[in-house]
């Protein structure tokens, strides 16, 4: 009894809120909407290469962010005219790995469309699921470049509503040969219509590798440690876990940075929320661990065919498991403390990153969340 106990009360500890976790959580919503036509060729991928990197730094905020993250794309003909050529591949979510999954799946073939970003914008303002809460942030970063008048929805209307719900819309224009100068104010104007700001991004230009751990095997160890401790049930579990492996193999190839930026995040308390609908381990912190809500053939194999007390045993096991393997990670990883420490690195490393995507993406959101009173502690 006392081992069950000891193994519950340890396990426990790494889902209590930290300092700072305490604080009224602020809605921060975020749609992505990407101009996919041939001439931002490369955006998608920089994208989801970098995807965790921006999400492993918003983890550091105090108050921590209440993040929802959205994905739309417009640009290509086999979206269909019918929809002006704009597609919705996520509402606002959470599932940050289903949101990556999803990048994963879009072809990066060259399509050459019509970039109708009235359109786009209208279709982010209505129908993404934004939160109606007074206080919350919500932004939309338009990416992309070409013409904004040619669709039938003025673009300027657009930005207009965008402002009335209280979205800020920033403009992020992927340099091109294009020396349209009309081409350029347009993008300015879009930002200062949505009451943003403009920003200019190269194509297949990554962040430079920061890294804290130094250490890249030791790294894939600790990760597949904690991979280790995963109890999927159900269908929906299988597949769960078919998408963290496959995400951490894909952002493995990236770099060790990206990599880094991935096993920190799935320390996080956010993402083991997350997990909750599908591991047993997470779902045994957010409510009542009972067996018998688990049918057999539910279970994963290690759990078939054993009895209530066998079950509850092996599922705090792992528990205890999971928390030696993420306060592992997070002391190899630089702590609580690891982005201060990157950013403490970045500057003394007078890193020019100011036409990287992720950075761009960051730094805007620094500037509006450090406006609510959100930002990461000094160390």
């Amino acid at each position: 009894m006392k081992k069950f106990i000891l193994v519950f009360l340890l396990g426990f500890s790494v889902m209590t809120p930290q300092k700072g976790h305490a604080q009224a959580q602020v809605p921060v919503d975020v749609v992505l909407t990407i101009d996919l036509s041939g001439s931002t060729n490369g955006i998608i991928l920089d994208l989801r290469n970098q995807f965790f990197t921006i999400l492993s730094e918003l983890q550091s905020y105090r108050p921590m962010p209440d993040l929802r993250i959205g994905l739309v794309a417009y640009a290509r003909p086999s979206y269909g005219r019918d929809y002006a050529y704009v597609k919705i591949y996520s509402d606002l979510t959470k599932d940050f790995d289903s949101l990556a999954d999803i990048m994963f799946q879009i072809r990066v073939d060259v399509e050459k469309g019509d970039q109708f970003v009235g359109s786009a914008i209208n279709v982010c303002n209505r129908y993404m699921s934004w939160t109606t809460d007074p206080n919350a942030v919500r932004v939309m970063f338009l990416i992309g470049n070409g013409e904004v008048d040619l669709s039938n929805y003025d673009y300027k209307k657009a930005c207009s509503e965008s402002v009335a719900k209280g979205i800020t819309l920033n403009s992020v224009y992927i340099k091109s040969t294009s020396k349209n100068k009309k081409e350029f104010w347009s993008w300015m104007n879009i930002a200062e219509l949505g009451n943003g700001k403009y920003y200019e991004v190269q194509v297949n230009k990554p962040p430079f590798p920061l890294t804290i751990g130094e250490d890249y095997n030791k790294l894939i160890e600790l990760n597949k440690r904690l991979n280790k401790t995963y109890l999927p049930f159900g269908a929906k579990g299988k597949e769960k876990m078919r998408m963290l492996i496959e995400i951490d193999n894909i952002i493995a190839g990236v770099n060790d940075a990206a990599l880094e930026s991935r096993v920190y995040y799935k320390t996080t308390r956010n993402f083991r929320l997350a997990c909750a609908d599908w591991d047993l381990v997470d779902n045994s912190y957010r409510d009542f661990l009972e067996p018998s809500n688990f049918p057999n053939e539910t279970r994963p194999d290690t759990l078939k065919g054993l009895n209530d007390n066998a079950f509850k045993t092996y599922v705090y096991g792992q528990r205890l498991e999971r928390t030696r393997a993420i306060r592992e990670i997070q002391e190899f990883l630089g702590g609580p403390d690891r982005q201060q420490k990157l950013n403490a690195k970045r500057a003394e490393m007078e890193l020019k990153e100011e036409s990287v995507l992720s950075r761009v993406i960051a730094e805007a959101l620094k500037e509006i969340l450090e406006a609510k009173g959100i930002r990461i502690p000094e160390l």
